[in-house]
């Protein structure tokens, strides 16, 4: 009789096991996922309704605009190690006269127990800030919105079988690209990654 898989004798029964076990995860992750976002957005439909659009001429909704003292005007001085393990210090420095704007959307990093996040600036999303987003500064005037994201504890519940109410329309809504420019004083969160049109644009995510 031929084997109709000639690799399994040479790869073990164990690992032809774990092969096929990994196939068979990979094949129902989609329809897994599928079924678990479903749920959680059968289950939002009121509060997402009831949710307020973002105001972007409040100052306070975002973590970082230019000229302000805000989570990316902060110490970006850094040391350099040298392969032969000698030390330099580099002074970091902002180009106050950037020709590009930057947009950044942080990623999932809201431990609030809520669904979506709240437009609170935490230490979360000051710390991811800092850590990804502001050495961008020497190359980049920075804009960084806060916006309504789906948290980690409503990840968490996502994927335990049990989701509580979150919105993924809602955190997207507050981010979307439009199309439009806008300034400083606007109150559309539509178009965030758009400027005026005299100048670069660059959208940054993870």
């Amino acid at each position: 009789m031929t084997d109709d898989c000639p690799d399994r004798g040479r790869m073990g029964p164990r690992s032809f096991f774990r092969r096929v076990c990994l196939a068979c995860t990979v094949a129902l992750l989609p329809a897994l996922f599928g079924a678990l976002d479903a749920r959680a957005q059968s289950s939002n439909s009121k509060a997402e309704a009831e949710a307020p659009a973002a105001n972007y001429s409040d100052p306070a909704l975002w973590i970082c605009r230019p000229g302000r003292a805000d989570a990316c005007a902060v110490n970006l001085d850094a040391t350099v190690i040298a392969k032969d393990g000698s030390t330099t210090r580099e002074t970091f420095r902002a180009d106050a006269d950037a020709a590009i704007d930057c947009f950044y959307v942080y990623p999932t990093v809201s431990r609030e127990p809520t669904g979506n996040a709240d437009f609170a600036i935490d230490r979360d999303l000051s710390r991811t800030v800092v850590q990804e987003y502001a050495r961008f500064s020497a190359r980049c005037r920075l804009f960084a919105p806060v916006y309504r994201e789906v948290t980690v504890p409503a990840l968490i519940s996502l994927m335990s079988g049990k989701p509580m109410p979150m919105s993924w329309d809602l955190a997207y809504a507050d981010v979307l690209v439009h199309g439009e420019p806008i300034s400083p004083t606007t109150t559309s969160a539509e178009a965030l990654c758009w400027w005026a049109t005299a100048r670069a644009r660059l959208c940054l995510g993870h």
